[in-house]
């Protein structure tokens, strides 16, 4: 592209050469020559940038968690020299990350190839599109302009934050999965998760089944079946009416990040996990080894947000209607809704699943004056009784908490 002062200079050599022939002067020969060359100089010199630079994006990990860094390389293959002043190179970023990613060539790039490395602090969930990368070059002399576009994008998918917990009982009051039969803790385990056989020495005297061995005279306990208690649904509430705050300091983010350490978890015991998230989207994926298609689960945690327009109780209803028996249900949410607990309820007095809910207090997302708080935390407390008293393990979460300790039951919450 020739500037404006580049058409300047053009203009003034063609009036020096009109100069010459009128008045047959040397020096104005001379002088149009000299323009002329100026200019053909810079137009060659912003070409050659157009011709002989290659840039190429690498980058250090395309799928990451929040908090972690993403380390970007802008390799450029130099296939000869260039004649231009200091080139200018962009690489445009999604707007979250401001407009700050100009880099200056080094003055030493001639005939030489070179590297610029930029680091990305990944703090917010989501798909990210990184491209395409542009330079801008111009002559020494400021008359022509090249700018070059390389066709080059990609995609960082940053999953939620991640806890590395040891294991998951709800509210310090109960496990999921292989744990529960080892607890003292657990609720009962409906007929469905297990068969019966006679006892031996050295067995678990808790899995006795006393109603049958009062009607064989013989000690029978239970067989628990691995293809049930294996099996665990998790369920996400992303209606847009149950969920406050915003950013990382937002009910939604708390559960998201919970509902993914929970699938880290059952991950590493190869669990078979099937998630619901009703967000922007309904996500449903079908009950799978949670290992194998745990990136297919996170990408779905990565990109939902709080929009859904399905209640909770619809969702829970649905799902609890085509859950095989015997599943382990875990249900994450913000809201005090009594509906989608007495549909729990009722699924819990059948004996047939066994359920944990992770509720986040919404009310500590919010600032409010204390005797609004206390009015609060009333309503939930009466809201918090009628949990504990299905026999439900409930986890609670508020603003600031420790997520790992919670969801390990190390440390039970109390609302104030």
């Amino acid at each position: 592209m020739i500037k404006f002062r580049g058409w300047l200079i053009l203009l003034l050599s063609i009036i020096c050469y009109i100069g010459a022939q009128v008045f047959g002067s040397y020096e104005f020969l001379l002088l149009s020559i000299t323009f002329l060359i100026t200019f053909l100089y810079s137009l060659f010199s912003t070409i050659q940038l157009r011709d002989k630079l290659f840039i190429k994006r690498k980058i250090g990990h395309k799928r990451v968690h929040v908090d972690n860094v993403v380390d970007v390389n802008l390799h450029a293959k130099n296939k000869g020299t260039l004649f231009t002043s200091i080139p200018i190179i962009k690489d445009k970023l999604p707007s979250y990350f401001g407009d700050s990613h100009n880099f200056v060539v080094p003055t030493n790039f001639y005939k030489k190839d070179f590297d610029i490395k930029y680091k990305l602090n990944m703090d917010k969930r989501g798909l990210y599109k990184i491209g395409p990368i542009t330079m801008r070059g111009q002559d020494s002399f400021n008359l022509t302009q090249s700018n070059v576009l390389f066709d080059d994008y990609q995609e960082i998918l940053v999953y939620p934050k991640i806890y590395d917990i040891s294991q998951f009982s709800p509210g310090g009051v109960g496990f999921i999965g292989y744990e529960a039969l080892t607890s003292d803790l657990v609720s009962p385990i409906g007929d469905d998760f297990y068969s019966l056989r006679e006892y031996f020495s050295g067995d678990d005297l808790r899995k006795i089944h006393w109603k049958s061995t009062a009607k064989t005279s013989t000690l029978m306990i239970r067989k628990v079946d691995d293809a049930t208690i294996s099996r665990v649904a998790i369920i996400v509430d992303g209606f847009r009416d149950s969920h406050l705050g915003e950013g990382k300091e937002s009910t939604f983010e708390y559960l998201i990040s919970a509902a993914a350490t929970i699938v880290n978890y059952f991950a590493k015991s190869n669990y078979r996990v099937r998630i619901v998230v009703s967000g922007n989207r309904l996500y449903v994926i079908p009950f799978d080894d949670a290992s194998r298609n745990y990136h297919r689960i996170m990408g779905v945690f990565a990109k939902c947000e709080p929009a859904g327009n399905i209640s909770p109780a619809i969702i829970i209803s649905k799902e609890l209607d085509s859950l095989p028996t015997g599943s382990n249900i875990i249900f994450l949410t913000t809201s005090f809704n009594t509906d989608w607990l007495d549909k729990l309820k009722r699924i819990r007095r059948r004996g047939q699943m066994r359920i944990a809910l992770v509720l986040v207090v919404g009310e500590t997302f919010l600032p409010m004056s204390d005797v609004l708080y206390q009015q609060k935390m009333t309503m939930f407390s009466e809201f918090l009784a009628k949990i504990y008293g299905s026999g439900i393990s409930v986890c609670l979460l508020r603003k600031g908490c420790n997520i790992k300790s919670t969801l390990e039951g190390i440390k039970r919450n109390r609302v104030k």
